[in-house]
């Protein structure tokens, strides 16, 4: 009798890029069959113990289970390995239009519509600061009536869904572009903060001696009929680690500096006490692919 010819070291990955020959998607075979290339070249290179792999196996389940509606733990380990911003700036290549950013752990996307220069500060702490800018097509015109998700962090530098018992949202919602495309909120300076160390992306960054650190910043979701989504974050310039972000996310691009306003006449028409902080930023959103959803 002719023995099985059962898997050995040297043909398994072989072996396994062979279970994908009928995959009706060439794009997703070949992710699947480059994905077990690399995996196993790994395995092999770093001669990977079971310990080892027991170790990385039982990472994984603890970033599932501590992932919830408000957290995800994956997205935090996608940007603290710099593969979030590797995507983006593989997809930014041939791209004139404003970077793409990290979305992060912590979007929410059914959040509370904001009016045009909505206040978001309540009368908690914090600097106040307008934050404003215009929405852009590729050819430069404003467009008017493009959906803004904006948030950011609050004074202590946890969002909101990070505050136990806290049944409410702050320094975030639904904006919409006015008829010149404008955007404006007043909100208060974002502050920055460590990626989540009660888990397993947290044990990481101890163990191998990283920061955690992220600088301040404001994130954006924009959408408008015809153009592409764009997500990204804005980052005030005289916010520290810009250039030591545990997610790698800022770009030239995205970093502005901040302005001091102290003119009372401008306070008054914004809504605003002076001293406050003024940042503005303008966005530049491409064209949707023809046949894409917006």
């Amino acid at each position: 009798m002719t023995p099985m010819a059962y898997a050995t070291r040297e043909d398994i990955t072989a072996r396994v890029r062979a279970t994908f020959d009928a995959c009706p998607s060439q794009r997703l075979k070949e992710v699947m069959t480059t994905l077990v290339d690399h995996l196993h070249g790994f395995a092999r290179e770093t001669g990977l113990t079971r310990q080892e792999w027991l170790l990385g196996v039982d990472f994984l389940f603890r970033a599932g289970q501590i992932s919830d509606a408000a957290r995800n733990e994956f997205m935090v380990l996608s940007d603290a390995l710099g593969l979030t911003a590797l995507v983006e700036l593989m997809e930014d290549a041939d791209e004139e239009r404003t970077p793409t950013n990290n979305l992060g752990p912590f979007y929410v996307e059914e959040v509370p519509t904001l009016p045009f220069n909505a206040d978001l500060r309540g009368d908690r702490p914090g600097t106040p600061m307008l934050l404003r800018g215009r929405v852009l097509g590729a050819d430069g015109e404003p467009i008017p009536g493009a959906s803004i998700n904006l948030w950011q962090t609050q004074h202590d530098g946890r969002y909101d869904v990070q505050v136990p018992g806290l049944d409410e949202y702050r320094y975030r919602g639904w904006l919409r572009t006015d008829p010149q495309g404008v955007y404006q909120v007043r909100t208060i300076k974002p502050v920055g903060y460590t990626a989540p160390m009660d888990g397993p992306v947290g044990q990481m960054l101890r163990a191998t001696a990283r920061s955690p650190w992220r600088p301040a910043h404001v994130h954006f979701l924009i959408r408008a009929a015809g153009h592409r989504p764009l997500i990204t974050e804005v980052y005030p310039q005289d916010t520290p680690h810009l250039e030591d972000d545990v997610a790698f996310g800022p770009r030239a691009a995205l970093v502005v500096a901040p302005v001091e306003v102290r003119d009372r006449d401008e306070g008054a028409r914004v809504g605003l006490s002076v001293p406050f902080v003024k940042l503005e930023f303008d966005f530049k959103l491409s064209p949707a692919e023809p046949g894409s959803e917006r």
